[in-house]
């Protein structure tokens, strides 16, 4: 058994020194005319690779101290360290460049994210009579008309120099349903999205055409919320009883 083991230990012996680049030519062609001595080899070669990488970073900062230190939100004593050992250790700027990389494409440009907000206001009920609707400083009613809806199925709202004007009228096709007529004056309505919520999901969305009016068909009696989405600001009327 020790002689077996003798001659094991004499073949990882003698493939190190061919790693290594140590070995006489004799015992140099005899390994690369055996293709198990050379598959041996490599499999030293990787341990030796991983073993010594290990070693070598024993000292290294973690990860999330580089990215730390890429994102410049550690410590003046902590990045005079990093930047010092990065000099010496290749390993760890290799790995800062991989870090370096992930984050640029997931961190938000400052100056983007800061024009991309939406600025979101509430609509405020100002109006619910239809006699009182001139005085709403609406000049014109919804292009899909407002005859034979009774004074209490019209409801007006102002947000920041913007008025919307809701008209619930029954659904002829599906009774007990509402139709909503909509219009929209004080803004780009073209840009803006209609978007109708219950319980915080989306069950109806809609248009707004160049006139500002849009129109939201069958709806069942409850309380919504609907939103006038658009590129830098959101209104929302938080109840909507229909």
């Amino acid at each position: 058994m020790e002689n077996d083991l003798s001659k094991a230990n004499k073949k990882i012996e003698h493939l190190l020194a061919y790693l290594d680049g140590e070995i006489g030519p004799e015992l140099k062609a005899q390994i690369e005319a055996s293709p198990a001595d050379l598959h041996h080899a490599h499999n030293l070669a990787q341990t030796q690779k991983e073993l010594t990488t290990q070693l070598y970073r024993v000292d290294c900062p973690a990860s999330i101290l580089l990215g730390e230190y890429h994102l410049g939100v550690i410590s003046p004593e902590q990045r005079d360290s990093i930047k010092q050992h990065l000099v010496s250790c290749p390993h760890c700027a290799r790995e800062l460049g991989h870090l370096a990389l992930t984050l640029d494409d997931s961190t938000p440009n400052e100056e983007q994210s800061a024009f991309q907000t939406i600025k979101t206001i509430t609509a405020e009920l100002i109006s619910r009579a239809l006699d009182e609707f001139s005085q709403a400083g609406i000049g014109r009613a919804p292009a899909f008309g407002l005859r034979g809806a009774s004074e209490e199925e019209i409801y007006v709202y102002e947000a920041d120099g913007v008025q919307i004007v809701i008209d619930l009228q029954e659904d002829t096709e599906r009774p007990g349903h509402k139709s909503l007529l909509g219009l929209v004056t004080g803004l780009a309505a073209q840009q803006f999205k209609i978007e109708m919520l219950l319980d915080d999901k989306v069950i109806a969305r809609a248009n707004i055409d160049e006139l500002g009016n849009f129109v939201i068909a069958s709806i069942p009696p409850d309380e919504y919320q609907l939103n006038i989405s658009g590129p830098e600001v959101e209104i929302r009327i938080l109840t909507l009883k229909v």
